[in-house]
């Protein structure tokens, strides 16, 4: 028997189709997201870790988050792309994960390309979306997207509590609240569990939270800011700069270069 499946396991944040990309030029570039890549034509080329990897028709393409790369187009090219997250309690390695282009899949993708991503398309290329993105992933080694086997209870209410409240900075002794625990004995199991400090998941999500405000909105650095709940814009660039290796105004422009 399956066990409940009561949480989403894809968040969507994007999903587009470009033409004529060029130049696609972006260095070391860090995102709290996944993303898919298709390209029907050649030019694109991805550079990790020094090597120059080209966007080849046949493939597909998974970055995992915070992922560091660099791309260039050494000529136009078309791109289908789909941004989106996934159970904040994954680790997966933060390598380029290739794929052979399915044939199914890249019909659906020319279907959603010829409707078009205008709003009123919405259902339809969320749903094209989540078409490509699972079967790609569920090609992956299953290691990649396995849960820790148990997952206390108190944690996870943490976790959906913050999910809904990344618009602010929450100490531990307010978050050991909500767990109904002491404040060290919740900062020791959500270590354990988590793999990293409550403070560090916090500004997480946070930054997760700026990096959708600054890829999909027009708001100003300090809207953000205040938005995401950091005292200042300059406290706010130095914490983005430290977890994502790129100032605010930088990202904003990779990423919408990527688009």
């Amino acid at each position: 028997m399956l066990g409940s499946l009561s949480e989403t396991p894809i968040r969507l944040l994007c999903c587009h189709y470009e033409r004529e990309i060029y130049p696609w030029v972006q260095d070391r570039l860090r995102t709290p997201y996944w993303r898919f890549y298709w390209n029907p034509t050649p030019g694109g080329v991805l550079w990790i870790n020094g090597k120059r990897v080209p966007l080849d028709p046949e493939c597909f393409y998974l970055l995992p988050a915070y992922m560091e790369f660099s791309t260039r187009a050494e000529a136009p090219f078309e791109q289908f792309y789909i941004h989106f997250n996934l159970d904040d309690r994954l680790k997966p390695p933060r390598e380029l994960h290739v794929l052979p282009a399915a044939a199914e899949t890249t019909a659906l993708i020319r279907a959603c390309c010829e409707r078009g991503t205008r709003p009123a398309m919405a259902q339809l290329t969320a749903l094209t979306a989540l078409a490509t993105v699972t079967p790609a992933l569920l090609r992956l080694d299953p290691a990649v997207l396995t849960l820790p086997e148990e997952s206390d209870l108190r944690i996870d209410r943490v976790r959906k509590w913050l999910s809904l409240h990344r618009d602010r900075g929450v100490g531990n002794p307010e978050l050991a609240k909500v767990a109904g625990m002491s404040c060290n004995g919740f900062c020791r199991l959500f270590r354990e569990e988590m793999g990293e400090s409550p403070q560090n998941f916090v500004r997480r999500k946070r930054l997760e939270y700026a990096g959708e405000l600054l890829q999909q909105t027009d708001l100003s650095i300090d809207e953000i800011s205040s938005r995401c709940g950091f005292a200042d814009r300059f406290h706010f660039s130095r914490v983005f700069r430290q977890i994502l290796h790129s100032s605010p105004a930088k990202f904003r422009k990779m990423v919408r270069m990527s688009r």
